[in-house]
């Protein structure tokens, strides 16, 4: 379940970033004026188009915003474009758009939305899977399983840290068919801490294939 927090807390604090973007464009609009303009001109900025647009503001001051922002396709010349300009910054002005004012607080906070359930599903996932380990473990059959191997799970080239897993064989009662089982993973080399060469192995009798080796005895992950 660490995957699981981790990507979840990342998730959060996705939304937080969102929700604080938000707030402070809310408090910063606040010091605003809204008058509408007119583009009076194009600028090529990789093959689109950014406009000028001339305005007037409340004061009767008559000024002209060169948006940064370029469109395919571009705005045309003559149209009207609402405009908030800064009460007390007059070299601040933004196209006043619904996407312009929420469109990256809601990146962040879809974003961090997504993570945030997709950690909660992962999570489900593998609450459900330890459930129905400590089930076989509390009510399974139980036989002597022979450690085959302890190793680190390289499975997973891009990370620095690889976990550790043991490996065991056995054959259930009156079956001759040699069965193989992989315990979960360790954050530590459990090699140590094993007091011989078998661990118990639990298993359900009507699905032999639900087997999970009972590492109990072991010590925790740090």
């Amino acid at each position: 379940m660490r995957g699981s927090t981790v990507v979840g807390f990342f998730g959060l604090v996705l939304m937080v970033v969102g929700l604080v973007i938000a707030v402070l464009g809310s408090r910063a609009l606040a010091t605003t004026e809204q008058v509408e303009g007119q583009v009076v001109s194009l600028r090529a900025v990789d093959e689109m188009y950014a406009p000028d647009i001339a305005y007037v503001t409340r004061a009767g001051e008559s000024r002209l915003f060169q948006s940064g922002t370029a469109t395919q396709p571009p705005y045309a010349i003559g149209v009207q474009v609402p405009i908030v300009y800064d009460l007390a910054d007059a070299e601040w002005a933004e196209i006043d758009t619904w996407g312009a004012r929420w469109l990256l607080p809601l990146i962040f906070i879809g974003s961090g939305g997504q993570l945030v359930f997709s950690a909660l599903v992962w999570f489900l996932i593998a609450r459900r899977h330890e459930r129905a380990i400590e089930a076989l473990l509390r009510h399974g059959s139980r036989v002597d399983g022979t450690i085959v191997s302890v190793e680190q799970d390289r499975s997973d080239d891009e990370v620095e840290s690889h976990p550790w897993v043991i490996l065991c064989q056995f054959v259930l009662p009156g079956d001759t068919r040699l069965r193989i089982v992989k315990s979960q993973r360790f954050w530590y080399d459990p090699r140590p801490h094993l007091g011989g060469p078998t661990l118990p192995i639990c298993y359900d009798p009507r699905d032999p294939q639900r087997a999970v080796i009972d590492t109990r005895a072991l010590p925790p992950d740090p």
